[in-house]
């Protein structure tokens, strides 16, 4: 990934932190001076290191990370993303013991604002701050009246030990919700997660992230992982109904994008077997598509009326 523009802030957020023992900036076949930016970030301290690779994506990059360090505890930081001052002291000083993931709750930030002012981030955390399996499952599932509430955004501090154990790993085969799926397969196996109240990771939103910008495909890898998820032994009752209503979510984003692909393509036809079969996600298609048409209609009529207004500079600033 291109990221030479930001790396530099990611990097001297990590280095800042006393607790942090290695920074290693997996450089996954950037085409921009992504190394030399990062070495621009170094505090000399020899803590930083940089390993480049062919572009291999973000979950391979991940885990090229993880196979790199001895450290006792390892987190991620996305490129575009920063840590704020005093972020591990703050974990590890208010996280009850007993913990195998730790996390603190995110500031959100628009691309162009990285210095704010920002959102603090609405997910929902249970009072005692311990995510259970089910828990975090269903904190997965989108809800469009509070978007980006989603806990796979949320980025935790493992304990290597527990993650070399269970010989976990990201899903190399997902480009969508490899957060979720490493952090669920963690909570499946038993892993103790905790969140504390206080804001320490800056999330950065691009308008060209693939989390706006997913196909169809990255929505059925993750529907296929889902369905590898609920084969893990020892799941509940309450944790096989968290997965399906998932399932359910996953599959109805997955139908309706490949609906969108199908017509980019100008193959609609192809998609109408799955969209027949799926009943429930072909209803929220026509609705999507509906409501899409009336703001595009809505924009077309008030467009033509304020444009020939004084006041229309004025509202389209607004």
């Amino acid at each position: 990934m291109n990221a030479a523009g930001t790396i530099g802030r990611a990097v001297a957020s990590a280095l800042r932190e006393a607790e942090v023992a290695e920074v290693l900036v997996i450089d996954d076949g950037s085409s921009d001076d992504t190394r030399g930016a990062a070495l621009h970030a170094d505090d000399g301290s020899g803590r930083l290191r940089i390993i480049q690779q062919v572009n291999s994506g973000p979950s391979a990059a991940i885990n090229v990370g993880h196979d790199s360090t001895t450290a006792a505890y390892v987190c991620v930081l996305d490129a575009d993303d920063f840590f704020v001052e005093g972020r591990f002291a703050r974990l590890f000083a208010e996280a009850a013991p007993g913990w195998d993931m730790v996390a603190d709750r995110l500031l959100l930030a628009k691309e162009g604002a990285e210095d704010g002012p920002y959102e603090e981030w609405g997910g929902i955390i249970p009072n005692d701050g311990l995510l259970s399996f089910a828990q975090f499952v269903t904190g997965n599932i989108t809800d469009r009246s509070r978007p980006r509430t989603e806990l796979g955004y949320l980025q935790p501090v493992f304990h290597r030990a527990f993650i070399d154990a269970h010989g976990l790993r990201y899903d190399e085969g997902v480009r969508l919700g490899e957060d979720y799926l490493f952090y669920g397969g963690a909570l499946a196996r038993g892993a103790v997660f905790r969140v504390i109240p206080a804001h320490g990771y800056v999330a950065v939103s691009r308008a060209d992230s693939l989390s706006h910008t997913h196909r169809s495909s990255d929505l059925k890898a993750l529907l296929d992982a889902d369905a590898r998820l609920a084969t893990t032994p020892g799941l509940g009752v309450a944790d096989r109904k968290a997965l399906a209503r998932h399932a359910t979510d996953v599959r109805r984003k997955w139908v309706y994008h490949l609906a969108l692909d199908a017509k980019a393509e100008g193959a609609f036809p192809r998609a109408i077997p799955t969209l027949l079969v799926n009943p429930d996600a072909l209803w929220i298609a026509i609705v999507r598509t509906a409501r899409a048409v009336l703001a595009r209609n809505r924009l077309a009529g008030s467009s033509a009326f304020v444009g020939g207004a004084s006041v229309g500079p004025i509202l389209g600033a607004g």
